[in-house]
């Protein structure tokens, strides 16, 4: 899938090299048959939060192509398509004919052989962040035009929270870090964990080795099963505090 959102994002290359950029779509060719796109170079590009739909087309040799990862899902040759959430719009000058369903694929990520978008970063370069760098939006005063779902608590510092984070060590070796939350209904000062708020939890992962690295969801989609087990306890539980209430998750990562 392509970057979006202006995120944080892991990137492994096929070296064996690890980083933590924020990729821009804007920076990648865009292959569809013998077509290469670019936007400011040949075409334009439509995203969320900043586009709703697209302007209309004045000309007769503009399309509007509808992206969901890797495949045209519409094309219009009037505009005012609805941008979507999870995809964007790719506006070309270009008589050739495209149509549903066409395969594109982004050039200059080729030697990327593993990537995953989330943030904030835990550290980069082995130096811990202080403070948001990728963009969150409000979704309790959203302004503008409506977007995907993405709260963070406001306050970097203080605002604790089950975290788990993805990255490396200095030496390329891949991490995971856990770090357990409070129960939903309640809280025991020296009986439960408390969690730890961004700023902690990036001094965690370096403690543990971690180089370079990014915040995966936390609160009680935080979990990490060794073997099929957790070690440690997820956040949503029941009245008692102990039974655990596992929450249903879109996607998760498997080493195998």
């Amino acid at each position: 899938s392509p970057p979006l959102y202006r995120r944080e994002a892991l990137l492994v290359r096929r070296d064996g090299e690890v980083s933590v950029r924020i990729p821009e779509l804007s920076e990648l060719q865009i292959l569809i048959g013998d077509n290469a796109f670019q936007a400011g170079r040949n075409a334009e590009i439509f995203s969320r939060p900043e586009y709703k739909r697209t302007p209309p087309i004045r000309n007769g040799t503009a399309q509007d192509l509808v992206i969901i990862g890797r495949q045209v899902e519409d094309v219009s040759k009037k505009g005012r398509v609805a941008v979507p959430g999870s995809g964007f719009v790719l506006r070309v000058q270009n008589p050739a004919s495209f149509s549903r369903g066409d395969k594109l694929s982004y050039r200059d990520m080729e030697q990327v052989q593993f990537a995953i978008q989330g943030g904030n970063s835990t550290l980069i370069g082995g130096k811990k962040t202080d403070h948001f760098i990728s963009s969150f939006y409000n979704i309790r005063k959203p302004s503008g035009i409506m977007f995907p779902p993405c709260l963070y608590p406001a306050d970097y510092d203080k605002a604790r929270a089950a975290r788990t984070a993805i990255g490396a060590d200095e030496n390329g070796l891949p991490m995971f870090v856990w770090a357990e939350g409070a129960p939903k209904n309640s809280y025991t000062r020296g009986k439960d964990s408390c969690g730890a708020s961004l700023s902690e939890f990036a001094a965690i992962c370096e403690d543990f080795g971690m180089r370079d690295g990014i915040n995966l969801d936390g609160g009680g989609s935080a979990q990490i099963l060794l073997s099929g087990k957790r070690g440690l306890k997820i956040t949503d539980r029941g009245p008692d505090g102990i039974e655990e209430k596992e929450r249903s998750v879109p996607c998760g990562l498997m080493i195998v």
